[in-house]
């Protein structure tokens, strides 16, 4: 007599395999062979995904490096500054530093005045930052006897590689819309506070940035060096009470998370503009597999008549927008990183026309988050695009899925509501 094989071992996995086999016939039947006889069509609506993921993305990582670049400014210009006093309108007259005597038995009071000045032989700007050369903090890293020339000026190291300048070259630039002449007086090394910085800044003396740019006896800030950072708190109250009301104090961090909050509504616009790119690829994925659906009718109706569920009709139609969506976030991606370039050099123009000057254009800062997370909207929005056509096909009966017709019928009375 012969022996049945248990229950369960190999009848079920007989069984698991059949049903295997079965889904992916279904995918064969749904998904691979319409995508790739699709050609063209399957190929624009890629497109359309990977552009909208592209602009997403340049976008996303424009803003990111252009706030990344006001704090690394921040942090290289004010150095150790634990308050900085700012003017409310334009500038500060230099007379509030006999006000300020006080404050040198704590720490360094350090007067700066900056502007962006054009050097037209290598078509870029340079910010120029003015500073008692004496005391601040880069002078010690450059050659002294040099400042002692005519319009003297400290620049970055990388920046002269770049330009081919050396010590005691002449630098010529256009500020306050006049040419003059600077003498390069030393070399600030990328190392520490520099490093990863744009190196596009000059530093030189305080009265000699107030006469190039025609702006004698005015400041744009005080930076404040305290002994003590713990009073920190106790010299911002003081100030606040001794100050004109053109000025006020406050710590950089303070002034990081107000600049952070002023460029937060600029890149609000931005983000949506991009996000405007992704609805537009959505669309194009619900339009595709809604026609698709409707060429697909007579398969649907055969497979469900053969016993395909609906749940794997919704799970096919759904498996062909999620592969639209990461193949198109995938070139995207790739495509945003090229994007970026030119939307940096864009946003950080407007933010320094517009906002706060962050010293000529801001690198790239290629922040994987950022990356992962526009990838993530493609692929969210390409999911939620098939959604309606899935669930039509999946709720279709299978007579009703081999008439012709039954689903452009049933869209006519959803055309005023998608146009709303």
């Amino acid at each position: 007599m012969r022996q049945q094989p248990p229950i369960g071992s190999s009848v079920s996995g007989t069984g698991g395999w059949t049903l295997f086999s079965a889904w992916l016939a279904v995918i064969r039947a749904l998904v691979w062979r319409p995508f790739w006889q699709g050609g063209l069509r399957s190929a624009f609506v890629i497109v359309g995904v990977a552009l909208g993921v592209a602009i997403t993305a340049a976008i996303n990582l424009a803003n990111h490096s252009a706030l990344a670049t006001f704090r690394d400014s921040i942090d290289l210009v004010a150095g150790r500054t634990h308050v900085q006093i700012l003017p409310t309108v334009q500038t500060l007259p230099d007379t509030i530093l006999t006000r300020l005597g006080w404050l040198r038995r704590l720490g360094d009071v350090n007067p700066v005045i900056e502007a962006i000045c054009v050097v037209p032989q290598h078509h870029k700007t340079l910010r120029l930052i003015g500073v008692d050369l004496l005391h601040a903090g880069l002078s010690g890293s450059a050659e002294q006897p040099a400042l002692r020339t005519d319009r003297p000026v400290l620049i970055h190291a990388g920046l002269a590689a770049r330009w081919h300048l050396a010590v005691g070259d002449t630098l010529a630039a256009v500020a306050d819309d006049r040419p003059v002449q600077f003498v390069v007086a030393g070399l600030i090394p990328s190392t520490g506070r520099t490093s990863g910085w744009d190196e596009t800044f000059a530093v030189t003396d305080l009265a000699v940035a107030q006469d190039v740019l025609h702006r004698p006896g005015q400041l744009d800030r005080i930076d404040i060096q305290l002994a003590d950072p713990d009073q920190t708190d106790d010299v911002v109250a003081a100030l606040q009470a001794q100050l004109p009301p053109n000025a006020r104090a406050l710590t950089p961090e303070r002034r990081n998370a107000q600049v952070g909050r002023m460029l937060r509504a600029f890149q609000a616009n931005l983000a949506a503009l991009s996000y405007i790119a992704l609805l537009v690829g959505a669309y194009l994925i619900y339009n595709t597999l809604s026609v698709s659906v409707v060429q697909r009718r007579t398969e649907i109706g055969t497979l469900r008549a053969l016993g395909v569920s609906g749940r794997q009709v919704f799970a096919a139609v759904t498996l062909e927008a999620l592969m639209i969506g990461v193949v198109g976030s995938t070139l995207g991606l790739g495509l945003g990183l090229i994007l970026a370039q030119g939307a940096v050099a864009a946003v950080s123009q407007t933010v320094n026309s517009l906002y706060i000057n962050t010293g000529g254009a801001a690198a790239v800062h290629y922040d994987p988050l950022t990356m992962i997370l526009s990838a993530m909207i493609g692929l969210l929005l390409s999911l939620a695009a098939a959604v309606l056509p899935a669930w039509e096909a999946s709720r279709t009966a299978p007579a009703v899925a081999m008439r012709r017709g039954t689903w452009a019928t049933k869209q006519q009375g959803r055309t005023a509501l998608f146009a709303a």
